[in-house]
């Protein structure tokens, strides 16, 4: 039987729904068409004295049957006939017939870059990626504060270390001295101002050292927002004549925002290719969840401070305002106070010791004062205690430690580069859609070719094609 066929110098990649163009080197003629031979593996014999002509051509297009062919070998029989045996290109047959078609798509070149790619092999390496951010509240030194009752109720104030040291050192007895006294009169007279003095502070709304209710450090200093004028500290209606800036207000917040070091800006931003680290100044380092945050550039901490008694709130957010972390900690360190520290006790004891010899030459009134002295030191000493000592160290340690807000990223490496791979393989799709508009790679799972004008063969093999992966071209 006598057929035309178009043969082609034509080359492509393997797996292609390419098709020659009218640019490509071709060739028309009539050939033989081999008795029992299938459309699908068709045999030619050409009557030609000119062999070598032809056999530049590898493919040919034979309308009869109105399919693409590979040529997959040739031959020349004792009659010096050119025999050549043909493949069905299947792709490139039915192009057409298979654009119009849909199903689930695993890969594509129009795939997305979000989805992750499991088919990336990862090494043993890792990239870290660091971003730092000012912390206003984290400035260093230490910060000292006084909590008291006086004239105007409980008031907290903050003061240097050395006002904290001489109100509780000594609460203005540096000024009484019984031992300097010149005789037994005068020793008398200053004993009683000493006493006036005890009396005065013991006696005004309450002790002095009851009044004075807690003493502590933190580790950075009050805004000046919530920060008075600064006055005299009284305890009860006792004149400290130590002077110190109140809190007006008790809490302070704020909030910083820093840059997510994102390595890149693909599906590795997600778990287990990339983890998230955020270090927060006096709380510690948090772990964050890389597939909350992965569409997020950078993050916002928003923190509030308790003055009064040192805690330290976090909330940690999205730049989409999704909250994705919270913490609170303590920073506030106790300055031990009781009567040891605190002068009354100390100053009746060393000035009554002094005035001990003093007072014996007057028999009855010595030991009446003397007797008197004691209860009143006694009753001095027990008030004292009553100052609390509650509290520990918390986070006040982390002072020490990094004061910065810090975000790092830590990323797998991988055995190719994503635009690489992709250029091969495609990119994750995983979706139902039409083939009309793909081009390059595509790969889809349990996919039927129905097309009615293929044989059943072809229908399989094209669809075992289509979902080992094939390139739209």
């Amino acid at each position: 039987m006598s057929i035309t066929v178009t043969f082609y110098q034509f080359a492509k990649r393997e797996n292609s729904t390419a098709q020659p163009t009218q640019s490509t080197v071709s060739t028309t003629v009539d050939v033989l068409l081999k008795d029992k031979c299938t459309d699908e593996q068709p045999i030619l014999i050409l009557n030609s004295t000119d062999i070598d002509n032809y056999l530049p051509y590898n493919y040919c297009y034979i309308p009869f049957f109105s399919r693409y062919y590979f040529i997959n070998h040739r031959e020349v029989d004792t009659g010096k006939r050119l025999i050549i045996y043909c493949g069905e290109d299947y792709l490139a047959s039915f192009k057409s017939a298979l654009l119009l078609e849909s199903g689930f798509i695993k890969y594509s070149s129009s795939g997305s870059y979000n989805i992750p790619e499991t088919r990336m092999a990862t090494t043993k390496g890792y990239t870290v990626a660091t971003a730092t951010a000012d912390f206003p509240m984290a400035v260093g030194g230490n910060n000292y504060f006084l909590s008291v009752t006086g004239i105007n109720g409980v008031e907290t104030y903050n003061l240097f270390r050395s006002d904290i040291k001489d109100l509780f050192s000594n609460l203005q007895w540096n000024t009484l001295s019984v031992s300097d006294a010149s005789d037994e009169k005068d020793a008398l007279k200053k004993l009683a101002n000493l006493l006036g003095a005890g009396f005065e502070q013991m006696f005004t709304q309450g002790t002095v050292f009851n009044n004075i209710r807690s003493a502590y450090v933190l580790p950075f200093p009050p805004d000046e927002e919530i920060l008075g004028t600064s006055k005299n500290i009284y305890a009860g209606y006792y004149d400290t004549g130590i002077e110190g800036q109140p809190l007006v207000e008790s809490i302070f917040s704020q909030a910083v925002a820093i840059g997510i070091p994102w390595l890149y800006n693909d599906w590795r931003r997600c778990a287990p290719y990339t983890d998230v680290y955020l270090y927060l100044p006096f709380f510690g380092t948090i772990t964050l969840d890389t597939n909350t945050i992965n569409a997020s550039a950078y993050l916002t901490v928003k923190y509030s401070v308790c003055y009064s008694n040192g805690d330290v709130s976090y909330s940690v957010e999205t730049d989409q305002n999704r909250i994705v972390a919270t913490g609170k900690c303590n920073v506030r360190a106790e300055y031990g106070i009781g009567s040891s520290n605190m002068g009354i006790g100390a100053g009746f004891n060393s000035e009554f010791n002094e005035a001990i010899p003093l007072l014996n030459q007057i028999p009855v009134v010595g030991e009446a004062i003397g007797s008197g002295l004691n209860a009143v030191v006694g009753a001095m000493q027990s008030f004292g205690k009553g100052a609390s000592k509650e509290g520990g160290l918390g986070g006040f340690s982390d002072a020490g430690l990094e004061l910065k807000l810090k975000c790092w990223t830590v990323t797998k490496q991988f055995a190719d580069t994503q635009s690489n791979f992709a250029s091969v393989y495609g990119l994750p799709e995983m979706r139902v859609d039409s083939f009309a508009d793909k081009t390059g790679f595509l790969q889809t799972a349990d996919f039927y070719f129905s097309y009615s004008a293929a044989t059943e063969n072809e229908r399989n093999k094209i669809s075992a094609l289509c979902n080992n992966g094939i390139y739209i071209d």
